[in-house]
């Protein structure tokens, strides 16, 4: 069961079966808390959020519809949750994410970091300066679009607007990008 597609597993899981259930924990624990730290500095509401999502699809996976996408469940799901718990003051711009935060959008993993000084490629140290510069927003939807690989359509649902909107906002951000390119180059 190692291989299992995750429409299989998702069935597996809706049936009660653990095995399903833990497989697909241990195959999005990770990719739920990179996505997760992005849009929240808090280490441990994070940690509480991923366990509430997988607590509540097991509490209730007799109810679960069909997806086509467990992955885009799991991210809303998550991204829902982290702002429902959020105190008022925590999140002070448009888009729910607070300026302390994109502290923590910007930094590197440790992987990028060693693999960013070991080929000397400054490149990946710019992007870091330059993703910097972006909005919150802009930065999560770039973030969901080419580092997660959802869909526009996928990403409004995420966000919670429509995919034209999310569109423009991937280009005003790449477009941000490029010139800070230009300009820091």
């Amino acid at each position: 069961m190692t291989e299992c597609s995750d429409s299989v597993l998702w069935s597996g899981l809706k049936r009660g079966d653990r095995t399903a259930f833990s497989m697909l924990y241990q195959r999005y624990v990770g990719l739920l808390y990179n996505y997760a730290s992005r849009i929240c500095k808090d280490r441990d509401r994070i940690e509480d959020c991923i366990q509430d999502v997988f607590v509540a699809l097991w509490k209730y996976r007799k109810n679960l519809a069909a997806t086509t996408s467990v992955k885009y469940y799991l991210y809303r799901s998550l991204r829902s949750r982290i702002f429902k718990t959020a105190e008022d003051h925590e999140w002070n711009l448009q888009d729910g994410v607070s300026w302390d935060d994109m502290e923590n959008l910007i930094d590197l993993s440790p992987e990028e970091e060693l693999m960013s000084i070991e080929s000397g490629d400054e490149r990946t140290r710019k992007l870091k300066k330059y993703l910097h510069n972006l909005s919150p927003r802009q930065y999560e939807a770039i973030m969901l679009r080419f580092y997660d690989e959802f869909s526009y359509e996928e990403i409004g649902e995420i966000m919670g607007a429509n995919p034209q909107s999310i569109r423009n906002l991937v280009a005003r951000g790449l477009l941000h990008l490029r010139q800070y390119a230009q300009f820091l180059a």
